[in-house]
């Protein structure tokens, strides 16, 4: 379990709940994994459980705050439009909340909830036809949505735009089946609700959760499908190339939506897509678990699993009278932790940067060893040392490219955020044998690996670097008003917008605010500055506003009392050693 760091104080006043997204590849697993549900606070279900009769008492059960949004097993030889209804009138007086375009807040974070369906890729035809060839939710009754005329004429100019054939051309047992532009139109309908929603001003953490995946990025984790290879109809004669095409079809492209929101959404929460993915994009962690789930014999040998067997037959046997004996569970699911809030995005960027920095490490390394080996004496030596040292540099720069992608997923769109650090991404060291056999006239090689280093540790520390620069916030911040009160000066400062977890730009200024005109407001500034040097670049710039032009809603002021309690109750957690 993640140790607090304390920084929760800065925005309520008890820690934020662990929730937990429920992990199962199937459905006889998603419910065998309820089982396995612990140490959470609320429990997140993002479809796959199957029939909502034994679904819902399964959730009630557990005891759990519980957010359920309804998937294709669910709406399976069901009508889509009902089963909502009678989802949520199977979960009263339960605390199970079904979502379908609807909002609930628990424990003080909001709950966005939406099946969200998909596009088709924005509805593009030979992404349609493919899917149409077996759609695999045909099996979803849709009589209600074809009911309603207008449906009924969107789905047709729909079809007609694509040149595919007329949805009223189907046979008579799929005229009332689900189809490709009903999750098109309901796809629409469920955006467009999910940017008004997030319009909304809510002081506290937002959750979304849907079935669908908002972007494809979480497909570069399943096994079969080839990530680099961005449309899968590009993959003639591959046996798999129609199932890719569906997995494909049944992601979305909504980075615009995390971008626009991007300050607003804390945790997006989905699943259909098969594997397990916790990943960064656009500064929103993506959280899916519909992969098979991790069990205790998963890391047996055959000769373990078989000889822990005997020994259990062999306790049974001896012990046959005795009821009280306990059942191991050898197979026993494993369930991952819930997610902490609090935690921001250090579990996904440590998990994808940790290892490019081992291999970063490697090269400095090695560039180092080979450093002083440039003074040989023989010319041919050194200029073969020299090629070795280039293409170390080299392959530092290729991890430096990822790295640095990743660093860009976390730099706010906002023009305000300036600074942005670019990572090392070329070479300009000598190329050495054969390329260049010549003495360099002058290149310092120590200065080189130096800044390498400087760069790896930079690159380790992204991770954390958000717990860092608002608990580096909050000392700033007591330290000002501290100065401000010494002068006589009345004064408070604007809090972070919750993002400040995830995104360390958000805590890059520590904005006052007190009364006074322009000059007055100058003047202050001067003195602030004077008082409390730049000492890291991680420290918070200041900034000086007038308190009458504050009337943003969602603005929260702090005094100097407030951030005396949250500073002596910060963990050397967030603190940089």
């Amino acid at each position: 379990m993640a140790t607090s760091s304390g920084l929760w104080r800065l925005y309520r006043d008890d820690p934020f709940p662990r929730i937990q997204l429920l992990a199962g590849a199937t459905v006889e697993e998603r419910r065998e994994s309820l089982a396995a549900v612990k140490n959470c606070d609320v429990l997140v279900v993002a479809g796959g459980l199957g029939s909502l009769e034994a679904a819902i008492p399964a959730l009630a059960a557990t005891g759990l705050p519980t957010i359920y949004v309804l998937g294709s097993s669910e709406l399976a030889g069901r009508d889509a439009t009902q089963a909502a209804i009678l989802a949520q009138s199977l979960a009263s007086r339960t605390s199970v909340h079904v979502l379908e375009k609807d909002a609930v807040v628990l424990q003080g974070v909001r709950f966005l909830g939406t099946t969200l369906w998909c596009s088709f890729d924005d509805w593009r035809p030979s992404l349609v036809a493919e899917c149409l060839a077996g759609c695999p939710d045909f099996n979803i009754d849709a009589s209600s949505w074809w009911d309603d005329p207008f449906n009924c004429q969107h789905a047709e100019e729909l079809c007609r735009q694509a040149g595919l054939p007329s949805p009223t051309s189907r046979a008579r047992h799929e005229a009332t089946a689900f189809h490709p532009a009903i999750s098109f139109v309901e796809n629409r309908k469920a955006v467009s609700w999910l940017n008004a929603q997030l319009d909304v001003p809510f002081d506290g953490p937002t959750v979304v959760i849907s079935d669908n995946s908002p972007v494809r990025a979480p497909l570069q984790a399943v096994a079969h499908y080839r990530s680099e290879d961005v449309d899968p109809l590009g993959w003639p004669g591959r046996k798999d190339r129609r199932a890719n095409a569906r997995l494909f079809a049944q992601t979305n492209d909504l980075r615009w939506l995390l971008r626009r929101h991007r300050a607003s959404i804390d945790v997006w929460m989905h699943g259909r897509v098969p594997a397990h993915s916790d990943i960064v994009v656009d500064g929103v962690r993506m959280v899916s678990r519909s992969d098979r789930c991790i069990r205790v014999d998963d890391d047996l040998s055959f000769d373990d699993i078989l000889s822990r067997s005997l020994a259990r037959r062999r306790r049974r046997k001896d012990t046959r009278d005795d009821a009280t004996e306990p059942l191991e569970q050898p197979n026993a699911i494993l369930h991952p932790l819930p997610l902490d809030i609090e935690a921001g995005l250090t579990a996904p960027l440590s998990k994808v940067l940790l290892p490019v920095v081992e291999q970063m490490k490697g090269h400095e390394a090695a560039i180092r060893n080979a450093v002083p080996l440039t003074m040989s004496k023989s010319s041919i030596h050194r200029a073969c040392i020299r090629r070795v040292i280039y293409e170390e540099m080299e392959g530092f720069a290729r991890l430096a490219q990822i790295s640095g992608a990743i660093e860009k997923e976390l730099v706010a769109s906002d023009d305000r955020w300036a600074g942005v650090n670019f990572l090392f991404n070329s070479v300009d060291a000598p190329r050495g044998y054969p390329t260049e056999m010549s003495e360099p006239k002058q290149y310092d090689y120590y200065a080189k690996a130096d800044r390498l280093s400087a760069q790896v540790d930079d690159i380790e520390s992204l991770p954390s670097r958000a717990a860092i620069q608002l608990a580096l916030w909050c000392d700033m911040a007591h330290d000002v008003l501290t100065t401000l009160a010494s002068y006589g000066i009345d004064a408070k400062v604007v809090r972070p917008p919750i993002a400040a977890l995830r995104i360390s730009a958000y805590a890059a200024f520590v904005e006052v605010v007190t009364a006074g005109d322009k000059d007055e407001r100058l003047a202050i500034l001067h003195r602030l500055v004077v008082a409390h040097p730049t000492r890291g670049k991680l420290q918070p710039a200041i900034r000086v506003a007038d308190a009458a032009a504050i009337n943003e809603p969602r603005t929260v002021l702090l005094d100097l009392k407030m951030l005396k309690e949250i500073t002596d109750n910060i963990s050397a957690v967030a603190l940089p050693s």
